[in-house]
C-alpha cells in the first residue's frame, strides 16, 4: 500500500510537469488560449500547435466558458480524446479543419467540436467504432470520454452531415 501511494504521488507530479512543459512551450509561440483555466489553455494550445504542424485550420471560440467545474483529469480525458480523433480524421482530408467551441448559457455548458470528414463514421447504434486496424489496442478514447462525462449531468451526441463530423456535449 505504501508503494501505491508513492506511485500515485509520482504520477501526479509527472502530470503537473507535463502540463507545465506544454504551458511553457505554448508561451514561446503566438498561439495562446486565454480561458482562465490553465489546463484548458494547455489542451487548446497543444492541439493548436499540432494542427499548425499538420496544416489543419484550427479555430477555437470560448467567449465566456472555462469549464472550471470539471476536474483536470476529466477535462483532459474528454478534450484530449475528441481532439486527437479530430486530428486523425482531419489530416486525411483535402481541406482539413477543426473548430472547437466552448460556451455557456442559462441552461448548459457546451462543448462543440466540428471537423472535416468525408466519410461517415462507423457506429454500432450510438457508439462509435474505431477504424484503426488493431482493434485490440484502439477504441478506448471514446469510452474514456463517456466515463468522464458520467461524473457530470451530460448529454453527448455526435452527427455526420455534409462532410463534417460534429460532437455536441451539453453539461
Amino acid at each position: 500500500l505504501h508503494g501505491a501511494s508513492e506511485t500515485t504521488v509520482s504520477m501526479e507530479e509527472n502530470v503537473k510537469q507535463y502540463i507545465q512543459d506544454i504551458y511553457d512551450k505554448s508561451n514561446e509561440v503566438s498561439i495562446k488560449a486565454k480561458t482562465k483555466n490553465r489546463v484548458l489553455d494547455v489542451i487548446i494550445n497543444k492541439y493548436a500547435l499540432l494542427c499548425k504542424d499538420k496544416n489543419i485550420r484550427f479555430t477555437t471560440v470560448a467567449p465566456n466558458e472555462n469549464l472550471s467545474f470539471i476536474s483536470d483529469y476529466d477535462l483532459s480525458a474528454i478534450l484530449d480524446n475528441i481532439l486527437r480523433n479530430a486530428i486523425e480524421r482531419a489530416e486525411k482530408e483535402t481541406d482539413p479543419y477543426i473548430e472547437l467551441t466552448l460556451d455557456c448559457d442559462n441552461k448548459f455548458h457546451k462543448i462543440i467540436l466540428k471537423n472535416s470528414c468525408s466519410s461517415e463514421p462507423i457506429a454500432d447504434k450510438d457508439t462509435l467504432i474505431t477504424t484503426k486496424e488493431n482493434k485490440k489496442f484502439h477504441g478506448y478514447g471514446m469510452r474514456s470520454v463517456a466515463k468522464a462525462l458520467k461524473n457530470y449531468n451530460c448529454k453527448f451526441e455526435w452527427m455526420f452531415e455534409n462532410n463534417e463530423f460534429k460532437i455536441v456535449i451539453l453539461i
